[in-house]
């Protein structure tokens, strides 16, 4: 997911190598529904983004994010996200927070999730937001969305699925 916004790259875009949240709960890296629950490890790469700012000249509350992404894994598309994110906040040190909804398109279904992001003054971040939803083989699926940004294009996810 990609929170690109002003001089961070997003939601699925990550600066700096943190280390990703744990994935204890689940025991199957497969894609569909198997078992309690599964986690699928994928990089999500940048492949488009815009910027919109609609507040005030400048990074500050009310811009927003859009932005599309490749889901790969062993450097293999195979899927793709996209997703809006909204500046909430905009501190004096140049941190910021947004509320960010995303859709990840995955082979048997789609996964939505949204939640809070909050960005160092330099860009980096982790996050974990909430499964909202989904149709198909993730219809009943429920979890979060884990993840760090890398850097400028990309951020490594993991989506934490229980049914």
């Amino acid at each position: 997911m990609a929170l690109r916004l002003g001089a961070v790259a997003g939601l699925t875009t990550v600066l700096t190598g943190l280390p990703i949240a744990d994935a204890a709960a689940a025991t199957s890296s497969s894609f569909g529904t198997g078992g309690d629950g599964q986690v699928i490890h994928l990089l999500a790469r940048l492949t488009s983004r815009t910027d919109l700012d609609l507040g005030n000249p400048g990074f500050d509350q009310g811009d927003e994010e859009v932005f599309t992404d490749d889901l790969l894994r062993d450097n293999v598309k195979v899927g793709h996200d996209g997703g809006v994110c909204t500046v909430l906040a905009v501190e004096p040190d140049g941190s910021s927070e947004s509320q960010c909804v995303a859709t990840f398109s995955l082979p048997g279904g789609q996964i939505a999730a949204q939640g809070l992001i909050a960005l160092s003054a330099t860009g980096q971040a982790e996050f974990d937001i909430a499964i909202t939803g989904g149709t198909g083989k993730y219809r009943k699926a429920r979890g979060h969305i884990s993840g760090t940004f890398l850097n400028a294009t990309d951020s490594q996810i993991a989506i934490h699925v229980t049914h």
